[in-house]
């Protein structure tokens, strides 16, 4: 598997990270999307799957798939994306989430007015 993880930094502290699998071709899916509890609502998470939107439309991908939790529904919706379905959860047996999906061709890639942390780095 094809793995990129991104980590957002502020100084010494990590605020939160993001990793993407490269699935099939033109394909990702977020395996992950983490911020730090005391920063949650304070933009991290919203900088955080912006740039994973903007990195794959970069590198031409075609789709991102998010399998996410139901509470945050509103969040990847407002990140650009449509749930497409559910699937089942890989870690707690009979329970559905939603699966999300962002269509990535042709997409701006200009992000505007976002707050960015310091740094997005991707760790050794």
């Amino acid at each position: 598997a094809n793995y990129q993880c991104f980590v957002a930094e502020n100084g010494d502290a990590i605020l939160g990270f993001y990793t993407v699998e490269d699935v099939s071709e033109g394909v990702y899916e977020l395996e992950a999307l983490f911020v730090e509890p005391k920063y949650i609502g304070t933009g991290v998470g919203r900088s955080l799957i912006q740039h994973a939107i903007r990195l794959l439309a970069d590198i031409g991908a075609d789709r991102l798939i998010i399998q996410g939790d139901p509470n945050a529904s509103h969040f990847y919706r407002a990140a650009g994306a449509q749930q497409v379905g559910t699937r089942e959860s890989g870690s707690i047996r009979g329970r559905n989430l939603p699966l999300f999906q962002v269509e990535l061709r042709n997409r701006s890639t200009t992000a505007g007015g976002e707050t960015e942390p310091d740094a997005l780095t991707q760790p050794d």
